[in-house]
Formats: structure tokens, sequence, C-alpha cells
């Protein structure tokens, strides 16, 4: 059985066949690097795997470039590594990053973890992380503002 995250009647090394595009870019096929960071936060495999839905074993593949993945695992990781650079910009952690993805949120999530649903709605996801980054820069500007310099 062919993996799920190849597509049919292609080969594993390139997704469109007939060998590399001009200089290694792919544009439909994150790096493994690009998946590795995601793992480097703390968002284990499993979680990945779901939140894509494929198996560890598909990941492990793409990673070993043993098989390239199909456009719609491409958005999701690009949407996961959206979620980390507006968090980031945030000044919020990797694990505390890899922490609010596995976390219930309220708000437009309706209690939901955002890793259960950026596969299906993306949008809500990305609200939510706009949302906590901007509370979390009101909370930081909060604690800085309420210092007091001595004349």
């Amino acid at each position: 059985m062919a993996d799920p995250g190849t597509r049919r009647g292609q080969p594993a090394s390139h997704p469109h066949g007939g060998g590399s595009p001009p200089g290694g870019l792919d544009p439909t096929s994150p790096t493994p690097s690009r998946i590795e960071a995601l793992l480097e936060i703390g968002i284990d495999i499993d979680e990945m795997a779901d939140a894509i839905q494929v198996t560890p074993a598909t990941i492990r593949n793409w990673v070993r470039r043993e098989a390239s993945p199909r456009r719609g695992a491409v958005r999701i990781v690009d949407d996961l590594r959206r979620v980390v650079v507006i968090l980031a910009d945030a000044e919020v952690d990797g694990p505390d990053v890899a922490q609010w993805l596995r976390s219930r949120q309220g708000g437009n999530l309706n209690n939901d973890r955002p890793l259960d649903v950026i596969h299906d709605d993306p949008v809500r996801v990305l609200a939510a992380a706009h949302g906590f980054a901007m509370n979390e820069e009101e909370r930081q500007a909060g604690e800085t503002s309420l210092r007091v310099v001595p004349d």
C-alpha cells in the first residue's frame, strides 16, 4: 500500500515526478527542517500526525525525504508555522507555543484544541493565535507601564 502522504503513481522523491525543480525548490513540499522545527518547539510527532491526518510514519518519511507530502498536508504545516510566527512575535517561547496548540481554548475555538481544529478550520486557529498574541502583548505592555521610575 502506498504511503498516505504521497501521490499515487508519482515517485516519492518528488511530488510532480520528472526530477527536482531548479535550485532544489519545491513550493508544494515542506522541507524536513520546517517539520523538524515544529517538532523541536515541543509538538510531538503523534500530535503533528493527528493534526495533519497522516500517520507518524508518514511524517518520518517526509523528514527522511523518502516521501513527499500532498498539498493539503503542506498547507497544514504552513498554518502551524504561521501560528508559531504569530506567537513568537508576541515573545511567546517555543514550549509555550506547543502548550498553547494543545490547550483548550475559549473564544472562537469553542474550547477545542488548536491542534484538533487546524486541519478543518485554520482561519479560526490563526485568528485565535492573533487574539492570544494581542492579549500577551497587552499584558507585557501593562507590566512595563506599571514600573515607576523615581525622580
